[in-house]
């Protein structure tokens, strides 16, 4: 290894222990680690979003989240489910830098996926970090096998 490769690794890791450890260094990207909901599970009109529930079968489960893009709109969405059966909806992004959020489900909160980590309740309310203020929630219903976000 040259040195200056040697200097480069070795900055690089005291940086992601100073910064919270390794874990945060895979945070720097801003990449969520949430999975994309399939897209024959979702169907889009003029004011909502519609999602075919028998397409995602871990969706009733507590502990689930997906994500979707409305590319129409280029608008990010995560849905997250906190308890067997009820369902919450934000936008996919968090209002420090715009970056996506992951769901801790132990922890019952949406946190940022940037450093920082920013942290938010179930509500979307800022519990602590770099984020200037709460989550955007999106209204939700569910109407027999669908659940139908407000498009925004």
């Amino acid at each position: 290894m040259k040195r200056r490769d040697f200097i480069k690794a070795g900055s690089l890791a005291t940086a992601c222990v100073c910064m919270g450890g390794i874990n945060s260094c895979s945070m720097i990207s801003g990449t969520s680690d949430v999975q994309s909901a399939p897209a024959n599970a979702l169907s889009f009109n003029d004011d909502s979003i519609i999602i075919d529930c028998s397409k995602l079968p871990n969706l009733e489960h507590a502990g689930f989240a997906t994500k979707f893009h409305d590319e129409e709109r280029d608008i990010k969405y995560i849905l997250i489910c906190p308890e067997n059966g009820k369902h919450l909806a934000f936008l996919d992004k968090c209002t420090h830098f715009g970056r996506e959020l992951n769901y801790d489900y132990p922890g019952k909160r949406l946190e940022c996926s940037s450093f920082g980590h920013s942290k938010f309740t179930l509500e979307g309310e800022r519990i602590e970090g770099p984020a200037d203020g709460p989550l955007t929630s999106v209204p939700i219903k569910k109407e027999g096998n669908r659940l139908i976000l407000s498009r925004v």
